[in-house]
């Protein structure tokens, strides 16, 4: 089988096991969207919403139903026709707790501040003795020394005050860069019920009328810049991607195994070799669905973004340098996964994740600089400047025959797919980092201020 029928028979087994979520099925292409996105700066959206903050997942379609999250760590359900608020929940540590953990939790954070209060008082104290000294006073030699005996009798006083708070400590929110906060990662749906997880480690299930089906704390990230990677549903699982990656019963929120691994910011991808899924993670293991095995490992190791799987290839786009693997056509517990080719990125940092379309990659750098790359060879076929406004952090999405790209400066435009890649519309939104999501002939940004729903055919 050559690898174009390799591709088609990984991509047919795979389509058993994908759900929606962050970039539809994992691979940004939508190909039964209906599409002609010739837009324009007259462009206006069918509907448009604000929400209570900002955010940086996608908005996940799901028959009448839109999820989407907005910071800190909620969850918002809205009407996929006009956008009103159907339900909200959130993601805070405090929804994973009994009642009594979560009244002790409370009166440990409120002694926390109280102390933090007596502390900033030293502190502030420390300060005034110090521009007392770097005045250079002397002849008040005896107003220093005062001073300095108040602030070591209120420093006596906040040890004497002083407390362990053990669970205030371990449900303090993890650290995160204020452009990523903790509502990146994006929601996945079956089209029954929904499954959010929050950037301070928590997972949770709901039903489409926002009844809550189970909710746990997983584990704390480390990334320092905050969390990313999205949940991924296979084989009955939900997958989520932290410091490790964990597999839990998506029914019932059982552990179903766990697998070691690097922290990344990027979403696992889900496929099929020899007709069984497999889980392919940004730190560039091969997992097997069914029990976590790893069956390869040392492909990847992405910066910021996630990999693609396309035409029986899983690639890798990393700043200057994109590889791929051709994936093998049966499971064993120990893959060969060669590497196919290797070839220069478009420089810049790569935020967004390639998309693989009828044997041409396309990667994308924050710059707004993209190179299409033949998906069998690695040769550039062709170099376009974006221009986008603002850096590139969204995921380009393929609509059809339609390549859809966004910036965070609000920049929208749609290019024909293809080698020529010949720009077909553009317009100007709010400014966003998430990806688009598509359904039909609708387009889904969700922006900073909200969510907006164009039309596909431009109205």
């Amino acid at each position: 089988m050559n690898l174009r029928g390799i591709g088609l028979a990984v991509l047919a087994a795979a389509t058993c096991v994908h759900a929606g979520g962050f970039r539809g099925d994992g691979t940004g292409v939508y190909p039964d969207a209906r599409v002609s996105a010739a837009w324009n700066k007259d462009t206006k959206p069918v509907w448009q919403v604000k929400l209570p903050s900002w955010s940086n997942s996608s908005p996940v379609p799901a028959g009448d139903r839109l999820f989407v999250g907005c910071e800190t760590t909620l969850l918002m359900c809205l009407s996929a026709a006009d956008g009103t608020n159907l339900w909200q929940a959130s993601l805070a540590y405090e929804e994973t707790l009994a009642d009594a953990e979560r009244l002790e939790l409370e009166g440990q954070r409120q002694k926390e501040q109280a102390f933090n209060a007596l502390r900033k008082g030293v502190v502030d104290k420390l300060n005034d003795v110090s521009r007392q000294v770097q005045n250079g006073n002397s002849k008040e030699s005896f107003a220093v020394a005062s001073r300095l005996a108040e602030v070591s009798k209120a420093a006596d006083e906040m040890q004497a005050r002083f407390e362990p708070t053990p669970l205030a400590d371990k449900y303090r929110m993890p650290p995160a860069h204020g452009g990523t906060g903790y509502s990146t990662p994006t929601a996945a749906s079956d089209g029954k019920s929904v499954w959010a997880h929050g950037g301070n480690g928590v997972l949770a299930c709901y039903s489409f009328d926002g009844q809550r089906r189970w909710i746990r704390f997983v584990e704390k990230p480390t990334q320092g810049h905050g969390h990313a990677s999205s949940p991924v549903l296979v084989d009955g699982r939900v997958v989520v991607a932290i410091n490790g990656i964990h597999a839990f019963k998506a029914d019932t929120g059982e552990p179903a195994w766990r697998t070691n691994s690097a922290a990344r910011f990027g979403t696992p991808v889900v496929t099929a070799i020899g007709g069984k899924p497999v889980v392919i993670t940004a730190n560039g293991e091969v997992i097997r669905a069914a029990d976590g095995m790893v069956l390869a490992s040392k492909l990847g190791g992405l910066s910021f973004n996630g990999p693609v799987v396309g035409d029986g290839v899983v690639f890798f786009a990393n700043d200057n340098e994109v590889r791929a693997y051709r994936l093998p056509a049966e499971m064993a517990d120990t893959l060969a996964v060669s590497q196919l080719w290797k070839a220069p990125g478009p420089g810049g940092r790569a935020y967004a994740s390639p998309v693989c379309h009828a044997g041409l990659l396309y990667v994308a750098s924050d710059s707004g600089k993209m190179f299409i790359l033949d998906a069998a060879t690695g040769e550039k076929v062709k170099e376009v400047t974006l221009q986008l406004q603002g850096a590139c952090y969204s995921s380009p999405s393929i609509a059809g025959n339609t390549l859809i790209v966004a910036s965070e400066g609000g920049s929208v435009a749609s290019f024909e797919a293809g080698r020529d890649c010949k720009e077909t519309g553009r317009m100007k939104v709010d400014g966003l980092r998430s990806s688009p999501s598509i359904a039909g002939d609708r387009l889904y940004l969700r922006t900073m201020g909200g969510v907006s729903c164009f039309g596909l055919s431009g109205n």
